[in-house]
């Protein structure tokens, strides 16, 4: 009897071996940098899941200096990286940073929330503030196919579209997404309600606007 409990144990820990086996782990170094193969896609449809399908020189926190051909999958949210001629997903692993060489463009993974939904994923950094920072969402949506209303109109297909990018800020170790209004951004900092006030009628701030954000974000930073 106690040998078969023995080996029942036995087969216990082989399956956890085995189940565990099946996951992929991260296995980032500086001599090799591991992730997903991924499998030719299906193109079909008309537009681009990437703002550029190009992959550019870019330098991955994980692994030092050392210089990758990487590309953004916006829709999917995948940063993929190609090596020997096959092109691989990375790993979300936390706070891991990809920084394009000569776009000087930088993403980096951050848990946050958008739209009452919790997300792990790839934001750009557009500034590295020590309170307040700028961080940004690029977003293509799909859309769906639609059909021509009259004789003289053409059928829409479904295709990629670039949309309006989201701009979010990071309060601390807090993202939240950029108010869209005076009213709104000072309740996120209601004892500098006044200097806020004046800074925004001064510089005619402009909510849609990156660089009239970035120059708010800068501002912040000194309250």
């Amino acid at each position: 009897m106690i040998n078969i409990f023995k080996f029942l144990i036995v087969l216990t820990f082989i399956y956890s071996l085995n189940a565990g086996a099946q996951t992929p782990i991260p296995r980032m170094d500086l001599n090799q940098f591991r992730g997903v193969l991924l499998a030719e896609r299906d193109v079909k449809i008309e537009g681009s899941q990437y703002i550029d399908e190009t992959f550019l020189s870019a330098k991955i926190s994980v692994i030092g200096d050392q210089v990758v051909d990487v590309r953004y999958n916006v829709v999917r949210d995948e940063m993929e990286f190609k090596r020997d001629d096959l092109v691989y997903q990375m790993y979300k692993t936390d706070s891991l940073t990809v920084s394009f060489v000569k776009e000087n463009k930088t993403y980096k993974v951050f848990d946050y929330t958008l739209k009452g939904k919790e997300y792990k994923g790839f934001l750009i950094v557009n500034s590295t503030n020590e309170n307040v920072n700028f961080l940004m969402k690029e977003v293509i949506r799909l859309v769906p196919f639609k059909s021509a209303i009259n004789s003289y109109s053409q059928d829409v297909p479904t295709h990629y579209k670039k949309d309006k990018n989201i701009y979010l800020l990071q309060i601390n170790n807090t993202i939240v997404e950029m108010p869209n209004s005076k009213k709104n951004l000072v309740k996120l900092f209601p004892s500098h309600s006044t200097k806020i006030e004046e800074f925004l009628k001064a510089n005619k701030t402009d909510f849609d606007k990156e660089d009239s954000v970035l120059m708010l974000v800068n501002f912040l930073n000194t309250l």
